[in-house]
């Protein structure tokens, strides 16, 4: 019976239990497995199930970490929107340029295994830091503790990206070139997995969750990640009997940044060969053979191809950050019972590349194939940048529209009050000014800082008030920026403006149910 295409290239060895120290099985080997020469399929390697278990894990770690990070920043650390923006992709521009260390530490010092696991203790230990500033009673400053936290993150992702998947890869033999496709099929998905669910519900944690006297949970929003990175770290080192550890070979890296800058440097020293076609062919010929200077050729128009990439990732990330922020000035109301979060908003990637890729890959693409029209890589590259630039064209109308919703800005020696009423009745407010040399208002000054805001669903009432000089508020401001929040069962009060005068201002407020002061002193 003749064999199967599935079939051909996984006869040709028995299988040979994998040690700590394997290198590649050599031709000769596999013919005298068996004597005859027929031999039983390979084994799968199950033990990946360890490396699979590791990177779903890692994957929810960092971006159930990186989901709430962005709100953190503005109700805990109290940043602007600004500052958090800023932040956020300084540290996602670290996580995503280590990996260049990382790739340099496995190939040339310490190996894929060893790479992996002291990276992911780093990356535990950021976790855990950050989960330690969080906490309120443990009173550590929350500036340092969430900046260490976050480069030691950085170092460990970044580290381990691109050594997981090729140590995995590392674990099939040859003559397994079907099921390391496999592999990388399920890597993929796990990666995306651990998105979709820590995305939804690392959110759900830092709002819905009291812990610590608040309403929500920072501390279990980075906990959960903390623990569940140790446990798969954990878990990766059990593997450790049964992993396939190729040898260490040269740092590739490094060879070709040498060869690449030292044939720039004979060229325009003019000390490389007179007949030199390429610039390439001027690299040092003791240091570097021709067959690596020809590889080497073969990358240079492929990273010319990968030039706009950083552009799409400078749009995609923005989805943790600014449309974060937009999201937090949108209505999230999905029943009467259930809102979407703001923090949320990033589990639509995950959700559609999940439902996605089996549409294109069993329908889109085969049918497009079957009527010969060309839809190959670079094609849908191109495609997927121009709709990402549509995207953002729609997010930017979005946010003209919620711009016009905004009052307007308060000016120098102006004040603005907000008054949002919740409760079935009618509400009295009553400003009363003292000042720092106890002059009097007079009575219209008095009158003009008096309304009544009626009571429905959600009220809102927005009084501009305008004050003089005298009247200026002590507590200094960028303008629209929150200066109390004052909540009780009725009514929440909002407070904010700017000012370089000192005084003092008194809110009143009175309901038919709650009578309570608040004084700013």
């Amino acid at each position: 019976m003749a064999k199967s295409d599935q079939d051909v290239g996984l006869t040709e060895a028995k299988f040979v239990p994998p040690t700590t120290n394997d290198a590649p099985v050599s031709s000769k080997a596999l013919e005298a497995v068996n004597g005859s020469g027929t031999a039983e399929k390979l084994r799968y390697p199950w033990y990946i199930i360890f490396i699979l278990g590791n990177e779903f894990c890692e994957r929810f770690s960092y971006y159930g970490m990186k989901a709430v990070l962005t709100i953190y920043f503005l109700e805990v650390l109290l940043w602007s929107p600004n500052t958090t923006t800023l932040v956020y992709h300084s540290f996602t521009v670290l996580a995503y340029f280590t990996p260049i260390f990382g790739a340099m530490l496995a190939d040339g010092f310490l190996g894929k295994f060893n790479t992996i696991f002291l990276l992911s203790i780093v990356y535990v230990s950021g976790l855990v830091l950050l989960t330690l500033a969080a906490i309120p009673p443990l009173n550590l400053d929350l500036v340092t503790g969430t900046a260490c936290g976050l480069l030691l993150i950085a170092l460990g992702t970044g580290g381990i990206k691109p050594v997981v998947p090729a140590y995995g890869g590392d674990q099939f033999r040859p003559g397994q070139e079907k099921q390391r496709g496999q592999f990388f099929s399920i890597f993929y998905f796990s990666i995306n997995a651990g998105s979709l669910i820590s995305t939804f519900v690392t959110p759900i944690l830092r709002s819905d969750v009291p812990c610590f006297g608040a309403e929500g949970c920072y501390p279990l929003a980075f906990g959960l990640p903390a623990g569940l990175l140790a446990i798969s770290v954990l878990a990766f080192l059990a593997g450790r009997p049964f992993y396939r550890n190729l040898p260490s070979k040269e740092n590739v890296i490094a060879k070709v940044f040498g060869c690449t800058f030292g044939a720039l440097y004979r060229k325009i020293r003019k000390t490389g060969p007179a007949d030199a076609k390429h610039w390439l062919d001027n690299a040092d010929p003791k240091k570097y053979s021709p067959t690596f200077v020809k590889d080497v050729k073969q990358l240079v128009p492929v990273l010319a191809m990968f030039l706009p990439l950083p552009m799409f990732w400078a749009l995609f990330d923005q989805q943790g950050s600014r449309w974060t922020l937009q999201a937090t000035r949108m209505d999230g109301r999905v029943t009467d019972s259930y809102y979407w979060k703001p923090d949320q908003v990033q589990i639509f990637n995950p959700v559609l590349i999940l439902a996605l890729i089996p549409v294109f890959e069993g329908i889109v693409f085969p049918t497009l194939d079957r009527f010969n029209i060309p839809f190959k890589e670079l094609a849908r590259m191109v495609t997927g940048m121009i709709l990402a630039g549509v995207a953002f064209v729609i997010s930017g109308i979005v946010q003209m529209q919620l711009d016009g919703t905004l009052p307007a800005p308060v000016v120098v020696q102006t004040a603005e009050l907000r008054v949002y009423n919740t409760a079935p009745c009618s509400l009295g407010v009553a400003m009363q000014n003292v000042y720092a040399n106890r002059t009097e208002m007079t009575e219209a000054d008095r009158q003009s800082l008096s309304f009544a805001v009626d009571s429905y669903d959600v009220s809102h009432h927005e009084a501009l008030l305008s004050l003089q000089p005298k009247f200026l508020i002590l507590f200094l401001f960028e303008t629209n920026r929150k200066l109390f929040i004052w909540e009780t069962t009725s009514v929440c009060l909002i407070i904010g403006g700017t000012s370089s005068s000192p005084s003092h201002l008194t809110a009143l407020a009175e309901a038919s149910r709650d009578r309570r002061t608040y004084s700013s002193t």
